[in-house]
């Protein structure tokens, strides 16, 4: 199971926004609900790699969250009329808070543990890879990307935002999100290596 522990950065000179992103992580399919555990901080269980890469996506491109993932082993106690992962306990839960704690004066917001750890690591390096990418990215080109990953064709986008075609193709090739997205098969691949049960 991967255990997903979220802070939101600098939660004393801005707004709470756990309600939104508990309300923009509700679609993705999960072992217990993300709820909100302490302050600004939130967590929830998913068992598919990915779930935890369009998570991750989210967290990047918000640029206002802390994530510690822990892979492992745990359980969850709860009945099933009222899942929370605060009631839950072992080497996931442990893991996903101490990648948590090793985020909180780094430069990095996101970090992978397991006790399997070359797939942890490598998981972690792409990820911090895909953070520094999305960090270089212009307000304009994140305008772009949204246009086109919520239409079918650049035409649409382009279409939307009343500029040329050739525009949008221009401005999202320059962003390497097309690149990024490539690798995300990678990153689930590390993610599930990072799971005895799934590695074994």
């Amino acid at each position: 199971m991967f255990v997903l522990t979220i802070d939101q950065r600098r939660s004393r000179a801005d707004e709470d926004r756990v309600p939104l992103l508990l309300a923009q992580l509700e679609p993705i399919p999960v072992a217990s609900p993300f709820v909100r555990t302490a302050g600004d901080e939130i967590q929830g269980v998913i068992t598919d790699p990915e779930g935890v890469v369009v998570i991750i996506d989210k967290l990047l491109r918000s640029g206002k969250w802390r994530c510690g993932i822990g892979a492992g082993a745990g359980e969850l106690f709860f009945a099933k009329d009222a899942p929370d992962s605060r009631s839950g306990r072992g080497d996931a839960f442990v893991l996903a808070r101490e990648a948590l704690e090793s985020v909180k004066h780094s430069r990095h917001s996101i970090a992978l543990r397991s006790r399997v750890e070359e797939p942890a690591s490598e998981g972690e390096a792409l990820i911090h890879l895909m953070e520094a990418l999305s960090a270089s990215r212009t307000r304009r080109q994140w305008e772009i990307i949204e246009a086109v990953e919520a239409r079918e064709t650049m035409s649409e986008a382009a279409q939307y935002l009343g500029v040329s075609p050739s525009a949008v193709s221009q401005v999202y090739a320059q962003s390497a999100r097309r690149e990024q997205r490539a690798c995300y098969g990678l990153l689930r691949r590390l993610l599930s290596q990072c799971d005895p049960k799934e590695n074994g």
